[in-house]
């Protein structure tokens, strides 16, 4: 029903059980006043409201309270209930219920969700009786000035109407209210000033709205209140310059009846005051930059303690809002926009390094933004502690680094994994040799950096070895005097990587590799590697090879090709005799696969996707008599499967998708399903 219904959303709704036993005896007692054709009616709940009320009932001047549950086909659907006294209206209604609801002078409670119905908020103000006053209604925008007559409304809910632009002056007039929803009106404004006056209110919900500058103020004399909601709002509250969250935090806690406060889904820097204490219910769901909360507070679900810091300029142009930062000390942070930090001396009166809990740190500047203290000196005071296991700088432009990263083995002994990002001026890395525990190594759009400096490293020293290495875009590194010993290798648009290596390298695994003009036979990267089992190449002009590079291929066993040229790749696929799994990615102009390929005797799994002049398979690839896995997509070329698919003996997975619908018909028809039924999983669709 549709009380029950509306009571059940609301997350603040008290409710209560009726025994069966006082139920039955209150509908006997009161049977004949929700008799309809009775001439005593007084309670009427109606789902059929096709017609006027007074086509239903004897006596519609006698009700006293109506419900409606269902769509609404006339404009004076109860105008005749004069007396009434009570009205819910959940209702579909495309009608103008202005006259109707006008009319009902003695109307004390109006709860009205009409959909699309046409109300003039100036009938509202005509109900000066009303105590109690709901409507959710998408087209209301303005309320009337005449709403400050109602001197005996208690209770007022608005929410949900976004379109609603501005409290009237009367508002303070309304002097006996106790609940003020406005929930969702996120362009209302005149709040602060509204509340000015309501000195009786208890339940305020505010969450969502956005023009609420001034509310701390008017938030002080508000001394009854018992339920304050600012879900989603403080951002709205409090200029961006500077945070004063603690202060108006502790200023509604030690409201004198406080005792619920929800501050959920506010990305804002959070100091949760001791005074908080005193509350019965603190709600910081979603919360993500608590920056300290009182020691009394063990666990609170569904917040997070703060992790991304966005530094901003301070009110004066002499300070920025890092002060914040003294507080936190969590287990991850990010400071960004580190340009706005104004003085040495405010950033060291964060002690960063005393922050023992941080164990990953990320400091962000933004490029090509003013500074107002030079990068290199503002990093010497954020030292992080030496608990710190993953670390992440980006935007730096300094060229040299402070004396602390230079010297890493003292205050970087924990680190695991080290980012660095977009650091356009510096040419050479730190010593990262110091680093016993590293694990892995980011290098991301460093233009400058001409060298990394392994001498220190020896190749056969175990206690050095990465687990990966990613080089993006830094086109003029390279490595010397050889290549430091790791798992796996990320190399794109860095060339002279490429062309670094001089010495064997036994114990890479894995490389990924790209992005360049440089031809395959040319990369002394691969000469020496004598371990190598999985390799992608991505984006490379020429696939040609050398003898050098044969060697490094015999024992590879997994080959993915992206978005390369094909020319070389026949004489590739000669040398490839343990490969297990190969996987050929956009190709635009392959179409035909290379002849070459039937001497992979041991290929398991074979992938072929975004080939669109691929013309057919060709028949001696039912040579390939490992084949367990066929994957083609997106090869809308491929009109049918070779006939040899029928010696695949030992494949047990086949998928096709998004290729041409003549493959798929194929694959569906009678004959071929029979040739295919030795396949385990087939999966066989139009679309991805």
């Amino acid at each position: 029903m549709s009380y029950v219904s509306y009571f059940e959303r609301r997350k603040d709704a008290t409710r209560f059980i009726m025994h069966d036993l006082v139920h039955d005896l209150a509908r006997s007692v009161m049977a004949k006043e929700y008799n309809l054709k009775g001439p005593n009616c007084r309670y009427a709940w109606l789902t059929n409201c096709s017609q006027p009320l007074k086509s239903f009932t004897n006596s519609p001047a006698k009700i006293r309270a109506l419900h409606f549950a269902h769509k609404v086909s006339s404009s004076d659907a109860f105008s005749t209930a004069k007396h009434i006294r009570v009205l819910d209206l959940s209702i579909e209604c495309r009608h103008d219920l202005t006259v109707s609801i006008g009319e009902l002078k003695q109307l004390r409670y109006l709860s009205c969700s009409c959909g699309q119905a046409r109300i003039n908020p100036r009938c509202i103000g005509m109900l000066s009786k009303l105590n109690y006053l709901r409507i959710c209604f998408d087209g209301l925008r303005v309320l009337p000035e005449s709403i400050g007559e109602m001197k005996g409304l208690m209770h007022l809910d608005l929410s949900g109407c976004w379109k609603l632009k501005l409290l009237p002056l009367s508002f303070t007039k309304i002097r006996e209210l106790v609940h003020l929803d406005l929930s969702g009106c996120r362009g209302v404004s005149g709040i602060p000033k509204a509340l000015d006056g309501l000195t009786k209110l208890q339940h305020l919900n505010l969450s969502g709205c956005e023009n609420l500058r001034g509310f701390p103020d008017a938030i002080v004399n508000l001394t009854e209140l018992r339920y304050v909601n600012l879900s989603n709002c403080l951002r709205h509250i409090f200029d961006s310059s500077r945070d004063q969250t603690e202060s108006f935090i502790d200023r509604i806690c030690t409201l004198p009846n406080m005792k619920q406060l929800d501050l959920s889904q506010n990305n804002y820097p959070l100091i949760i005051p001791d005074s908080a204490s005193h509350l019965t219910k603190l709600v910081l769901y979603g919360c993500r930059q608590i920056i300290r909360l009182p020691e009394w507070v063990d666990n609170m679900h569904g917040c997070t303690m703060l992790q991304e810091f966005t530094l901003c300029a301070g009110d004066t142009e002499s300070s920025s809002n890092i002060y914040l930062l003294e507080h936190a000390s969590p287990a991850k942070l990010t400071i960004s926009r580190l340009e706005n930090v104004k003085s040495l001396e405010e950033a060291h009166s964060i002690n960063l390094s005393e922050k023992q809990t941080i164990l990953e740190l990320n400091l962000w500047w933004t490029e090509g933004a003013n500074r107002s203290v030079g990068d290199m000196e503002l990093l010497t005071e954020l030292v992080p502690p030496t608990p710190l296991q993953r670390f992440k700088i980006g935007g730096y432009c300094s060229v040299v680094f402070p004396d602390w990263l230079m010297h890493t083995s003292n205050h970087l002994p924990n680190l695991v994994n080290l980012t660095m990002e977009n650091l356009p001026n510096c040419k050479s890395l730190p010593p990262l040799g110091q680093l016993p525990n590293l694990q892995e190594l980011v290098l991301d759009s460093m233009e400058s950096l001409e060298e990394w400096d392994t001498s220190y490293l020896s190749i056969e020293d175990s206690v050095n070895e990465l687990k990966k290495v990613h080089i993006f875009s830094c086109p003029k590194l390279r490595i010397k005097p050889h290549l430091p010993r790791a798992v796996s290798w990320f190399i794109k648009n860095s060339d002279n990587v490429l062309l670094s290596a001089r010495e064997s390298v036994p114990h890479i695994d894995c490389l990924t590799a790209g992005g360049t003009n440089v031809p395959l036979h040319q990369w002394s990267f691969l000469h020496h590697l004598l371990s190598l089992r999985h390799l992608c190449i991505d984006d490379c002009s020429n696939l040609t090879i050398s003898p050098e590079i044969s060697g490094a291929l015999h024992s590879l066993k997994s080959l993915a090709i992206y978005r390369c040229d094909h020319a070389g790749l026949e004489e590739l696929f000669g040398e490839l005799t343990s490969l297990r799994n190969l996987t050929i990615w956009d190709h635009l102009k392959l179409e035909e696969l290379p002849y070459n390929m039937r001497q992979l005797t041991k290929l398991q799994s074979l992938t072929l996707i975004g080939c669109p002049n691929l013309r057919q398979l060709p028949q001696w690839l039912g040579e390939l008599a490992s084949l367990e896995k066929l994957y083609i997509r997106s090869c809308g070329a491929i009109m049918t499967l070779p006939e040899s698919i029928q010696e695949f003996t030992n494949l047990q997975e086949l998928k096709i998708s998004n290729c041409n619908p003549e493959l798929y018909k194929w694959c569906n028809a009678d004959e071929n399903r029979r040739k295919l039924a030795h396949i385990e999983r087939m999966n066989i669709t139009l679309r991805m």
